[in-house]
């Protein structure tokens, strides 16, 4: 009967403010485009992170300049972004149809010089053409969620097992 109340709730919440929510997200102008492709989002969260993270930001380039052609099977370019704090150094990227960010003392080296990453941070954003602003938002309350709590990497969100030993 509570799960039902809040339901109801909820629901007539929604109801009362999602049409004026719509209209105004309706007749709000856009003021940045939306990325064609995930290239060119993963450039435009790379900028967006120069400007709000107080740490260096690196765009890790995997291509040559216009090289990259979009593809349906759920991987980004190639590109990544490096952030560093003053404790860490994560690593933003699109693979496996999701947006996710890593840090830099989770991964193993292996002997070929190539690092793996038991675990990883998902974005809930998964759109590969997402508003670079919101996802630049959770990279940066992820960082900041593990700075406050060096322990606990996941500050609250998913943590998702790589299928490393």
């Amino acid at each position: 009967m509570a799960l039902q109340s809040v339901s109801q709730q909820v629901r007539a919440l929604v109801a009362h403010h999602a049409p004026g929510t719509v209209r105004a997200l309706d007749t709000a102008q856009a003021f940045a485009p939306v990325p064609a492709d995930v290239h060119e989002t993963v450039v435009a969260v790379a900028v967006l992170l120069a400007e709000q993270h107080t740490g260096t930001v690196t765009l890790n380039r995997r291509h040559e300049e216009g090289a990259f052609e979009d593809s349906e099977d759920g991987f980004g370019c190639g590109c990544d972004i490096t952030l560093h704090t003053a404790e860490e150094e994560y690593t933003f990227y699109r693979g496996d149809c999701a947006w996710s960010i890593v840090k830099d003392s989770d991964g193993r080296d292996l002997g070929d010089g190539s690092t793996v990453y038991d675990a990883h941070e998902t974005l809930s954003v998964s759109l590969k053409t997402a508003h670079p602003q919101q996802l630049a938002d959770s990279v940066l309350r992820i960082i900041a969620d593990d700075q406050q709590e060096p322990a606990d990497f996941t500050g609250g969100l998913r943590s998702m097992p790589t299928g490393g030993s």
